[in-house]
């Protein structure tokens, strides 16, 4: 099977998306338990936007890719 640069940046993009999502649910559960900094609080938006681009970035190269 030949290599497809656009599933290679899909995958790429979609384990991006849930790292994000996983250091932002970490950033909250600290908010939550009053250990964060104060600076870490506007990283969990920051992060869930960055994880959505990323996803739609996936969903856009899978249909390039023709899967």
């Amino acid at each position: 099977m030949p290599f497809n640069a656009d599933t290679y940046r899909a995958n790429k993009h979609r384990r991006k998306a849930w790292q994000h999502l996983a250091e932002a649910r970490e950033i909250k559960a600290r908010v939550l338990n009053g250990t964060a900094y104060d600076w870490e609080r506007p990283r969990v938006a920051f992060l869930v936007s960055m994880a959505r681009s990323s996803m739609k970035l996936h969903r856009l190269y899978k249909l390039t890719a023709g899967g």
